[in-house]
This record gives C-alpha cells, sequence and structure tokens, in this order.
C-alpha cells in the first residue's frame, strides 16, 4: 500500500508545473524561460533524472521542428481548401 501512497503523491506534485507557468505568464515573463522552469520542476517532481528530462526537452524540440518544417508547404490557400473539402 506504501507504494500506492508514493505514487499518489507523486501524481499531484507534478501539477506543480500548472501554477508556475500561470504565473510566469501572468508576470509576463520570457515564455520560453517560464515554459522550461516549469517542466524541470514537473520533472523533478516526477521523480526523473535531470538526463530524463534534458532528454525529453530535446525529444520535444525535435519533433515540434519536424513538424513546422512540415507546416512549412502549407499555405493559407491549401489550409483553407484542406478544412473545406473535410466539412
Amino acid at each position: 500500500m506504501r507504494r500506492g501512497n508514493e505514487a499518489r503523491r507523486a501524481g499531484r506534485g507534478v501539477l506543480i508545473g500548472v501554477p508556475i507557468e500561470v504565473l510566469g505568464f501572468a508576470l509576463r515573463f520570457n515564455a520560453l524561460l517560464v515554459v522550461t522552469i516549469a517542466g524541470l520542476a514537473t520533472g523533478t517532481a516526477g521523480g526523473l533524472q535531470t538526463v530524463e528530462i534534458v532528454s525529453a526537452f530535446g525529444k520535444a524540440f525535435e519533433q515540434a521542428r519536424h513538424l513546422i518544417s512540415r507546416l512549412h508547404a502549407a499555405t493559407t490557400g491549401r489550409v483553407l481548401s484542406s478544412r473545406w473539402s473535410i466539412r
């Protein structure tokens, strides 16, 4: 049962990033800095090692970069055409 309590405590702890982001954006801090600090706090609260947190940041950056390169070809006309064809 002890393991279940630890899991519940860690489950609540990972939400620490939400108030960090809300406060950081409300105080108009640099968005990249706010998200990075919130991610580090969330990863630490979730029990991840520093290397795992940095690795997760790198993986997310690479995926976002790939998505942006795919969206580069999405002109306004193509986006609207595809939207209307789906409807």
